[in-house]
């Protein structure tokens, strides 16, 4: 891993990184911070590519460092987290939500087939989730396909319509 972390950081040529099923959200943390510290130092890299990494059902500390790193990072445009079981802790979305209010280029993110529907008191949860990522102003794509069924996608739609939102979240 450290070896890894001192690519990200002195790579000046990358511009993508594809880390999908590496079951990373159940890692070593400290292999999870190597990563990440590499991570937040490049700026070259701007698609990173997380799918199925369990970071839903892992150690709540790797999605943190995730997230910090992600907050620090100035080069990602493009994220994608698909089928990542966001929707085995509740806390996740609170998590998710507190990281993407804060980033400031992540451009697209790719929340495919994580059951956000499932979250207990699903449409409160998802309701709070949303506005927040409404705030950020970088934010121009959201894919949720595969989340919700059909009667709570039909609300959280409206609830957007009504909030005209600048954000495109794709839910079917």
């Amino acid at each position: 891993m450290a070896m890894l972390m001192k690519a990200l950081i002195e790579n000046k040529t990358i511009t993508s990184l594809n880390l999908s099923c590496n079951n990373l959200g159940n890692g070593k943390t400290e292999n999870m911070e190597m990563l990440m510290e590499g991570l937040s130092q490049n700026n070259t890299i701007k698609i990173f590519n997380l799918k199925m990494n369990e970071f839903g059902a892992g150690y709540f500390e790797n999605l943190d460092i995730l997230g910090k790193a992600l907050i620090q990072n100035k080069a990602i445009t493009s994220l994608d987290l698909t089928e990542n079981d966001f929707h085995k802790k509740p806390e996740n979305l609170e998590i998710l939500r507190n990281i993407f209010s804060q980033t400031k280029t992540i451009k697209s993110i790719n929340l495919y087939l994580n059951y956000l529907g499932c979250i207990k008191d699903a449409l409160n949860n998802n309701l709070m989730f949303m506005k927040a990522l409404i705030q950020n102003k970088t934010l121009s794509e959201i894919l949720l396909e595969n989340n919700y069924e059909y009667s709570l996608r039909m609300k959280l739609q409206s609830y957007l319509d009504y909030l005209d939102s600048p954000i495109h979240f794709k839910m079917y």
